[in-house]
């Protein structure tokens, strides 16, 4: 009798191990830069609200602000043990102009070392600073030639995040309204000219999330 309720109790204990670990959270991992890092969120970076409505995937946040696409890559190459994981990379804003095709040379180098399709990308905002019409419209330009080059060669595994971020604008606030003008990201949704805030990456974690579940869903 002891002997059998003893095996009870182990059977037990085992299924109810299986289903705990079948139950913790999948990994992903984030390389990119500040806007990575989450620079101007006050703690909410899009990793960290990818977790939240995501209802528990972690992520890996691997964001360094100030480096370029050539040095994420140098640091994604080198970090082996990740690249088995769905991986996001948004590189390259830090040297969008550089004309050399370097942007899109380190992403498909980042891409090659994963060895699977379990990757996005995101596409390059532009600044408040480079509206369509002005001085700098050449910058927005280059940008939208970039992102369009990225979206041609990764199709639905790229992010094309600076348009979703725009059209996220107000209509009810004075600001929004110019900025959509301008087809900049909207004041309500950045900490200062570039940088988002809490508001703009829940956006950004939301397209990546709509974007995970869909990637995730033709397997």
């Amino acid at each position: 009798m002891f002997t059998r309720f003893f095996k009870f109790l182990l059977y037990a204990s085992l299924l109810a191990g299986g289903a705990a670990a079948a139950q913790q959270p999948v990994e992903i991992v984030a390389w990119g830069d500040s806007l990575t890092q989450g620079t101007g969120g006050k703690g909410d970076s899009w990793p960290a609200w990818f977790t939240r409505l995501s209802d528990g995937i972690g992520v890996i946040s691997k964001g360094v602000g100030g480096q370029t696409s050539t040095q994420i890559k140098e640091r994604m190459l080198a970090d082996k043990e990740l690249h088995g994981k769905f991986t996001v990379i948004w590189a390259g804003r830090n040297n969008a102009f550089d004309q050399k095709g370097t942007v899109q040379a380190d992403i498909s180098e980042m891409v090659a070392a994963l060895g699977a399709d379990n990757y996005l990308i995101v596409g390059i905002p532009n600044s408040a600073k480079e509206p369509k019409d002005g001085p700098e419209r050449w910058k927005l330009s280059l940008i939208d030639e970039l992102n369009a080059n990225l979206k041609e060669t990764y199709g639905a595994r790229f992010v094309d995040i600076r348009p979703i971020l725009v059209e996220a604008y107000d209509p009810s606030q004075p600001p929004d309204v110019k900025d959509h003008a301008d087809n900049v990201v909207p004041s309500s949704l950045r900490s200062d000219a570039l940088h988002l805030n809490s508001a703009g990456y829940k956006v950004v974690a939301r397209a990546i999330l709509d974007a995970y579940q869909a990637a995730n869903q033709k397997k």
